[in-house]
Parts: structure tokens; sequence; C-alpha cells
């Protein structure tokens, strides 16, 4: 498959503003270089046909739209949000340190390759009954439903133990957050310590 600047829209978004680390305003540049730097380790030649030369220039403004970092933005001013910056250093080193397989599953979306590295780039400020809009503004990572009877949306607990989640999603920072260090697993579609990520071939998802 020929990657395309199009086709690298899929990768990941997060969001901002602790001490420490990098700013926001770094976030999408230095994830890009990550991401292109094992995009050219892990895809071979023909997958890589269409790469501008300058992939991480080519990527970050798609990472940042993505990503919807200007909402975030909104929501660190609010008060809703915050990023801690040397958690998403931890982040851009766990992307480096993924294998290939486990790369394509993190462009795929998948949480258990995510990581809690990249998950955690992310502090929800808005407490349990809050009105939220998206999960990564919830001190729980969960978000329910719409009710449609009063129209919005309340932050509530993360998912326990075994319970059924989603390993991957539109954007995985509005995915809801297992409890804890708890991760979703791929194979049995429930929270749990060690999570399985199912293996993906090299560049499949980008």
């Amino acid at each position: 498959m020929r990657i395309t600047v199009l086709a690298l829209a899929v990768v990941a978004g997060c969001g901002g503003g602790q001490d420490g680390g990098m700013s926001i305003d770094d976030l999408a540049r230095r994830l890009a270089e990550a991401e292109c730097r094992q995009i050219r380790r892990c895809c071979d030649a023909q997958e890589q046909m269409g790469l501008p030369a300058d992939c991480a220039g080519a990527l970050a403004p798609i990472l940042e739209e993505e990503a919807d970092i200007v909402d975030m933005r909104a929501g660190i001013a609010a008060g809703r949000l915050a990023f801690d910056g040397e958690q998403a250093e931890r982040c851009i080193a766990h992307v480096d340190a993924l294998s290939c397989p486990d790369f394509s599953a993190f462009l795929d979306e998948a949480q258990a390759a995510t990581g809690l590295e990249c998950l955690d780039m992310l502090v929800g400020r808005v407490p349990l009954g809050g009105l939220c809009e998206e999960s990564y503004e919830c001190e729980s990572g969960a978000c329910g439903a719409f009710d449609p009877a009063t129209e919005t949306t309340h932050c509530e607990a993360a998912i326990p133990p075994g319970g059924r989640c989603s390993p991957d999603c539109e954007d995985r920072f509005e995915c809801r957050r297992c409890e804890g260090d708890l991760l979703c697993d791929e194979a049995s579609l429930s929270c749990a310590a060690d999570p399985a990520i199912v293996p993906r071939t090299r560049c499949d998802g980008v």
C-alpha cells in the first residue's frame, strides 16, 4: 500500500498544559517526527512511495488538526484539561520503542499499543457527574453516553477490571478509559492489566 499525506491522517492525537517536558505547541511536530522514524523503519520501499521528503513537516499540520489541539488549548484555558509535558516526552520514547506490528496497531488507534505513556499526557479536570464533551476532559477518563432527555453528557466512572471496552475508536483519546493502570485487551474486549495487542502487518492501518 502506498503512503500518502492524507493516509497519514489516521495517526494519534493528544492535548495540553503542565510544567516540565515539552509544551503542547511542540507536540504535533515531535509526534510526527517519531511516527516518521517508525514509518521509514517499518514500511518497505513500495509502501513508502508518496511519502514526502520532509515527512514530519507534512504530517505535523495534519496531526495538529486531527488531534483537535485547538480545542484542547481551549480546554486548558477553561481549566477543564491539563497537558503533562514530561509524560508527553515518555510517549515519544514509547512510540520510538514500538515493534513494527505494535506500531501498526498504534496507527490503527489500539489503546493497548498506545500505552498509558501516551494516554496519560492528557489530565482531565472535570469531576464525576460534571458536564463533558470528550472523555479526556474527565478526571476518570470517561465521558458517558449522550442523554437525549437533557441533551447532555456527564463524566462517569472508568471501566473496572474485566469490564467491556473498545480497544480502538475514531480517536483513542476520546475512548472511555479503563480504571487505573488497566488498558483495553483487544482479544477479550475487556479491561486488563496486561492487555494483548492483535498483530498487524508492518504498515497495516497506514
